[in-house]
């Protein structure tokens, strides 16, 4: 910021950390939301970052969809079994979506003479609670 300047100031601080791009005068205190392609000099943070929620997304839809599966398997009723079942694909189906994502940030990442961020592969794995005793993860 130049003297006599002022701006929201949480704005200027995702400005200052690279998370935006500079705030206009008349900007409101609201978060600033920033497309990859439009970062400028915060694209690299903004490439991890994204890579890293569509990764989180894919957790939680295969996590979710886990969960779901579990109960369509516990239920005698028909109908409840299959809507239950369609839920698990949909969630399938959106964990496969933030992966395609992932890797087409990875790609870009690349593209711009970046160091992508890592693939990561996810494996969902028991509870604690759900292993046989003396056994750890």
């Amino acid at each position: 910021m130049l003297p006599g300047e002022s701006r929201p100031t949480f704005r200027a601080a995702t400005w200052f950390t690279g998370e935006a791009p500079f705030p206009e005068p008349d900007s409101g205190p609201g978060i600033a939301r920033m497309e990859v392609r439009d970062a400028g000099s915060a694209r690299p943070l903004a490439l991890y970052r994204a890579h890293d929620q569509a990764f989180y997304e894919e957790v939680e839809a295969m996590s979710k969809a886990a969960e779901v599966a579990e109960a369509a398997a516990g239920t005698a009723d028909e109908t409840l079994r299959r809507a239950l079942e369609y839920a698990v694909l949909m969630g399938h189906r959106h964990a496969d979506e933030q992966r395609t994502a992932a890797r087409a940030l990875r790609e870009y990442a690349a593209d711009l003479g970046l160091i992508p961020p890592e693939r990561v592969i996810c494996e969902l794995v028991p509870a604690p609670e759900d292993l046989p005793e003396g056994e750890n993860p």
